[in-house]
């Protein structure tokens, strides 16, 4: 949690306390609330929850990620293609008959992970990537193979989830965690340096 203590504040010195980092906020509340209460009832139907809520509290996270890079569009031209903000919006508009109609841009999970952190890095100058050769990434795989097993059951095994399960799903959602963090961290550290560089260079021309 103090990590997560540390974001918050971040974000609230920069005055940018946006509704979906209020959302990722909540998710991650029910997430801990949920996971803690799995000690004291080893229930199926609070095992499947726990897993619903971690991966509810990714996807919180991977939009106030696109929500960001959407703000910073705002501001400046970042260069994107079409393509790459139909992915950040998550819908698209097409004229059909002379009506407008939303249609909605469907990602694979596991590639909307990667997208969402690639598009905040390139936002923020950080000029790095998902590694998808480690161990971490692989077991964040399984742990969406895990999801999809609960939540489109086709057997009455593929409900059950065992304490490896858990196991993959929490150290997957740590794994996670800690990348968001980095990048985010990184991110920051990158406007520093740049804000910096252009205070010295308006101290230069003065000169």
């Amino acid at each position: 949690m103090n990590k997560l203590r540390k974001m918050a504040i971040d974000i609230k010195e920069r005055e940018i306390y946006t509704p979906s980092y209020k959302l990722m906020l909540l998710m991650i509340k029910e997430r801990n609330f949920v996971k803690s209460y799995i000690k004291l009832n080893h229930s199926q139907v609070w095992k499947s929850l726990f897993i619903i809520t971690t991966f509810k509290t990714i996807e919180s996270m991977i939009n106030y990620l696109k929500k960001d890079v959407l703000n910073e569009q705002k501001y400046q031209d970042l260069g994107l293609s079409k393509n790459k903000l139909k992915k950040l919006n998550e819908y698209y508009i097409v004229s059909k008959n002379g009506e407008k109609i939303k249609k909605i841009k469907k990602i694979p999970f596991a590639d909307n992970v990667t997208f969402a952190l690639d598009m905040f890095n390139y936002t923020n100058f950080v000029f790095e990537s998902i590694d998808k050769t480690t161990e971490d990434w692989d077991n964040f795989e399984k742990t969406i193979k895990i999801r999809n097993r609960i939540v489109h059951p086709r057997f009455l095994k593929d409900i059950h989830i065992s304490k490896k399960n858990l196991e993959i799903v929490d150290n997957a959602y740590n794994w996670f965690f800690d990348t968001f963090d980095e990048f985010h961290r990184k991110g920051a550290e990158s406007l520093i340096g740049q804000s910096k560089a252009i205070i010295q260079a308006a101290k230069g021309i003065k000169n």
